[in-house]
């Protein structure tokens, strides 16, 4: 993954881990399906982020203490 991929990831969990707060460790196709949940789709940013969300996030977790840890391929 390029050095602006990797940036866009991070602040995309960033600004989307709130979905999935407390909810424990999933992959990135669980958390892109979360964020689904609460953001529509059909907006093309969000869209934009769920993909690389289901192709460079391994794991993530979201504590309810604000904790986010995440592992990019």
């Amino acid at each position: 993954m390029d050095k602006n991929t990797r940036v866009t990831v991070k602040d995309g969990i960033y600004n989307y881990a709130p979905a999935i707060k407390g909810k424990g460790r999933m992959t990135g196709k669980q958390f892109a399906d979360e964020c689904r949940k609460v953001w529509s789709e059909e907006n093309k940013v969000n869209a934009h982020y769920y993909g690389l969300f289901e192709k460079h996030v391994i794991s993530i977790e979201a504590k309810r203490n604000g904790v986010i840890n995440a592992r990019m391929a």
